[in-house]
């Protein structure tokens, strides 16, 4: 049945709030939305964005969270290139800003269980890997990189394991040879191994949870995922992509399921000690090698693909259970105008549950620039953002996204950056204010949320705002908290 819709302001059943809102009726109800003009949707509610941070030069073009030792580490690149340090919990002030040299990649990667974080620098003429701690500006240990690699290869190569024992950084020649591996001791630096291959480009690395494994993108006329052990420096495993494109490949944390993004997005799952194909899907016109990604507990897959066929305007978020090999959920957004809205980066929280995404954006701001969503693909949570988001992180319970964004879009010439830490947690689903104490103002919150079309108020979590919503927060509120 053709939806009807009929648009009105609801002076009796929501505040007067400023904000148009529309009713829609068709064949399953009527259900209210909110008016979206130019600036897209709402941003997240004031407590769900714990602190924003802005530089007015430099741009974040890396981002890692450390849960263990309660840090957010920045890169900042451009300008003022520099490693900074937040804590999570904080206001959203630098602990600690490490200068770097001038026209640096400014890498950073952070372990989840420990405190170490990874910083690529270039010095002088050569590139330099740092370890830091939370609780001091000096490095725990130096490793510089011989000369001839004079190319880092790209956003996504260098990695820490997640109990910090093993540091991967990938390097390259510019003039053509042999790429370079390095397998670092999180502890002291030193080498644990290397890896090479005759000619071609490594792009992107990523570590199981202990570092004994270690998935690449090795580029040469085709992108190739390799899976190498890191103790000896053997390749064990390796499989075509799709495409030569920048592609960032994931492994879960016990090394059974790799995530190969280009033209088509293909999942390998480790079945009787074999990678077999479980996951091979495509859509016309699209990338799927920028923004994928798999739960550390090798149960969930997703990623965010854009279109180049419609000039980058539109893109598609997927989540698949790998088990089943079954898609959850598609989240679609179109855009229009001349800029891009290309896909950036993409992480997960270690069960699957949580999803953040980040694309570009398009000039009509018509859907916001980082998306959020649970394992059944709903929109949870957003950051509408000035500019376009280069690196997020989302820690392992999936309570934080760490993001990175420059302060104007990427097509546009321009300085500056904001870095964002957000807060999916809600500790009591009724307390909607965060006031501790369930009374009537709860209700005007929760509201007022309605009214902007806020996830939050999508309390039944089934991706529509209507009455069933006011019926499902005055049962929970009835219930109470814990």
């Amino acid at each position: 049945m053709k939806r009807v819709v009929a648009t009105a302001l609801l002076a009796a059943a929501v505040p007067a709030l400023g904000q148009s809102v529309r009713v829609e009726t068709d064949a399953t109800g009527t259900y209210i939305r909110p008016s979206r003009g130019l600036m897209g949707p709402t941003a997240p509610s004031p407590e769900a964005m714990l602190w924003t941070y802005n530089h007015p030069t430099a741009i974040p073009q890396s981002v890692s969270l450390s849960p263990a030792s309660g840090s957010a580490w920045v890169g900042q690149t451009l300008n003022a290139e520099m490693l900074q340090r937040f804590a999570i919990t904080g206001s959203g002030v630098p602990t600690m800003e490490i200068p770097a040299g001038g026209n640096s990649p400014c890498l950073v990667s952070a372990a989840q269980n420990a405190d170490i974080a990874a910083f690529l620098d270039h010095t002088g003429s050569n590139f330099e890997v740092r370890a830091y701690a939370s609780t001091s500006s000096t490095p725990l240990w130096t490793f510089s990189v011989p000369a001839q690699y004079d190319n880092y290869g790209g956003p996504h190569n260098l990695k820490v394991s997640r109990d910090g024992s093993v540091v991967a950084a990938g390097f390259n020649i510019s003039a053509g040879g042999a790429p370079i591996l390095y397998f670092l001791n999180g502890s002291t630096g030193a080498v644990i191994n290397t890896y090479t291959q005759p000619s071609g480009f490594i792009a992107s690395v990523d570590l199981t949870d202990s570092g004994g494994l270690c998935v690449i993108q090795h580029t040469t006329t085709q992108a190739l995922a390799k899976v190498i052990d890191t103790a000896t420096g053997t390749e064990t495993f390796s499989v075509p992509g799709t495409g030569a494109g920048t592609a960032y490949f994931k492994i879960s944390g016990n090394g059974d399921v790799i995530v190969v993004g280009g033209f088509s997005f293909h999942v390998y799952k480790k079945i009787a000690g074999v990678y077999t194909q479980i996951i091979n899907f495509s859509a016309p016109t699209s990338w799927f090698g920028s923004a994928a990604v798999v739960s550390r507990d090798g149960s969930t897959v997703g990623a965010l693909n854009h279109n180049y066929g419609t000039n980058y305007q539109d893109t598609s978020t997927r989540i698949w259970d790998v088990n089943s090999a079954a898609l959850l959920g598609t989240f679609n957004t179109h855009g229009s105008g001349s800029l891009q809205g290309s896909a950036s980066d993409a992480a997960m929280s270690d069960d699957g549950s949580k999803m953040v995404a980040a694309h570009w954006g398009t000039q009509d701001n018509a859907f916001p620039e980082t998306l959020v969503f649970d394992r059944s693909v709903n929109l949870i949570n957003q950051i509408d953002s000035p500019g376009s988001p280069f690196s997020v992180d989302m820690s392992g319970n999936g309570q934080y996204v760490l993001v990175g964004a420059k302060s104007v879009h990427a097509n546009i010439m321009g300085n500056g950056g904001n870095t964002y830490l957000l807060s999916n947690a809600v500790a009591c689903y009724p307390d909607c204010n965060g006031d501790a104490a369930l009374n009537l103002s709860d209700f005007g919150c929760f509201t007022t949320k309605f009214a902007l079309g806020d996830p939050y108020a999508d309390c039944n979590s089934d991706s529509v705002l209507n009455l069933s919503d006011f019926g499902c927060f005055t049962t929970k509120f009835a219930l109470g908290c814990p």
